[in-house]
Parts: structure tokens; sequence; C-alpha cells
């Protein structure tokens, strides 16, 4: 009788661990059903509801309802940024959101896969409310203002030599008159300028160019960059649509491009220069020979008749510039500028 028992009782340990092993087989593992990278046509960013191109999402289970999900180029500033969720499936739907504050800005992470496509939404508020300002160089509506010190611009070299106009001078005479010339030229050729730093962690442009075409005077790019912005770091960064900066909204150049300032808050002035890392990655694009002359002999086609006579100056500027600056001689290069603030949005 004992060993009948103790067969029966085995029989149900044995069921009980069957049964056991098939509900935690069939218990539902959204988390892992969607784990995967998304990229190119499986993925739909948003940022405040404008499009960005080029990112990518991967999505990594933690358990079976619970993943990490690192989203690369989306938010401001972060070329990678990882946020936990909670992954929800109804039918065929699988949803998941989070928030996560950092350094300088709050991020609020919405998304959704359906079909192994996913949508994700990003929104930002920048908590570094001293940004919040409206900057510029230059304000005058009527010419009254006198030229603004706003440039920044220092370059050394191991012979402390340059050529200016095709004259050979030492590099503070080169350094003092592209300062002059750049600040110049930018104050006639950007009027009015307002580059307003707004809560949602876009940048916006308005400007008047006198030395545009007639019809391409009055520019208005509310959301010309996405940024970031860290006082403790003492970092801004933006990050630009390349279709836009290089291709003149070209479909094809689908990514963005992050420049990164090393930049300071201090007495109403925002002075921000681009790091040297960063400098160091662009002079070899920059155009020297043949490719130069190329894009100088575009530059009659964008002035407005009013300002051709400048066209000689100003091609003179460049041809020198992308010398001295790509010379194998430089040891130390510094470009930026300083702001002030217009009006306070807070």
């Amino acid at each position: 009788m004992r060993k009948k028992i103790n067969y029966l009782i085995a029989i149900a340990a044995a069921l009980t661990i069957g049964f056991g092993s098939c509900s935690k087989d069939s218990d539902p593992a959204p988390a892992k059903d969607i784990a995967k990278d998304y990229t190119g046509t499986e993925l739909t960013a948003t940022n405040a509801g404008e499009t960005i191109p080029g990112g990518s999402v991967k999505i990594e289970a933690i358990d079976n309802t619970t993943a990490r999900i690192t989203l690369n180029s989306i938010v401001n500033g972060q070329r990678s940024f990882e946020i936990n969720t909670t992954i929800v499936q109804t039918k065929t739907e699988y949803t998941f959101s989070g928030t996560k504050d950092i350094d300088g800005m709050k991020v609020a992470v919405e998304g959704v896969v359906i079909g192994g496509k996913a949508a994700v939404d990003v929104a930002v508020e920048i908590t570094e409310t001293h940004i919040l300002n409206s900057w510029t160089f230059n304000t005058s509506k009527d010419g009254t203002d006198e030229i603004p010190d706003f440039v920044i611009f220092n370059l050394q070299n191991k012979s402390g030599k340059a050529l200016f106009g095709g004259n050979e001078v030492t590099t503070e005479q080169y350094n003092e008159n592209f300062n002059g010339w750049i600040t110049l030229i930018g104050a006639m050729s950007l009027q009015n300028l307002s580059l307003t730093f707004n809560k949602d962690g876009y940048v916006g442009l308005t400007a008047t160019s006198p030395m545009a075409p007639e019809g391409e005077q009055n520019i208005s790019q509310p959301k010309l960059a996405r940024y970031y912005y860290s006082s403790a770091a003492n970092l801004l960064i933006f990050d630009a649509p390349l279709g836009d900066l290089l291709g003149g909204g070209n479909a094809a150049l689908s990514g963005t491009i992050q420049i990164p300032f090393d930049c300071k808050i201090e007495n109403n002035v925002l002075a921000a220069t681009i790091q040297p890392t960063f400098l160091s990655q662009l002079l070899p694009l920059i155009p020297t020979g043949e490719p130069l002359e190329a894009l100088l002999n575009m530059l009659d086609s964008v002035l407005s008749p009013d300002f051709a006579s400048f066209a000689p100056i100003i091609k003179m500027l460049i041809t020198d510039l992308a010398v001295g600056i790509t010379d194998p001689d430089v040891t130390s290069l510094t470009i930026g500028a300083k702001l002030k603030p217009v009006t306070l949005l807070l």
C-alpha cells in the first residue's frame, strides 16, 4: 500500500511540475516580443512633434514586462539616451512610456510598436532657466547701434605668421583683422538678429539679411535646431539636421550633426566657442584649391545687387580663412561668439 501511495505522490509531483512549466512558458512576455533594433523604415521618431531622421532605437528586455530602451541621436545633445520602461501589450500593440531627469532637462518618452515597427515621441523640458532668453549681437532697427563686438576668433601657429589679403602678417594681426571684418560683415548681413532658446529644447532664429536677394531677406526658422545646455558642464550642444545644414533640405542627408560648444553665461553675456575636438574633425572637410574656387564662384548668385561690391572682399576673407585654419602648422584655434539677452521668456 505504501508503495502505491508513494507512486501516486510521484505522479502528482511530476504533473505539478509539468503544469507549472507550461504555465510559466505561457506567461505573456511583451518586452521580449519586441526586443530588437529599430531603424530606417522600421522607426518613426519625433521630438516636440518634429520628425527626427537618422536616429535609431534599441529595445532590450530586462524581464517579461520591463525593457531598457536606448534612443540614439533622438534626445537633445545625447548620442545615446537610456530609459527603463514597462511594456504593456494590448492585442497587437505594445506601448511604453517613461520620464527621466538629467542635468539641464527633463525627458519624457512615449512609444508604440505595431507589426514590427516602432513610433517613438520625445518631449523635452529645459530646466536651465537662465538660457531661456532671446539673444542677439545687434538689436538695431534703425542702424543707430554701434558695430557690436561679438566675434571670438583666435588662431595660433608655430610660425606666428599667416597670410591676409596676400600679405604675410603676424597671427596677432591676422586675428585682429578677421575679428574686425567678421564683426562688420556679420552686423551687416544679419540685422535684428534674435536667437531664441525655448523650453521645449528647440532654438529659433529670426533676422533680416540685407545682403540676400530681394524676397529672401527676412529669415524665420522657429525650430532651427534642437539644443541641450548644462551650466554645470559649461556645455551647449546643437543637434542640427544635416539635410538643412548642407543640402537645403536634401532628403538624402537624413542624419543630424551634433555641434558641441564650451559655453558660459556670465554678466548677461552668453559666450560660446566650438569645442577643439570637434573643430579638429571639421577642418579636413574645409574645401581648398578648386573646390574652394567653385564655392566662391557661387557667392555672386546669393548676394543682393546692393552688396555685390562686397563680393571680392568676402571671397578674399574666405580664401585666407580657409588657408589659415587648415595649415598643418596650426597649434590652436578658437571660434565662437558672444551674445546679449533681448527679452526674458519666463
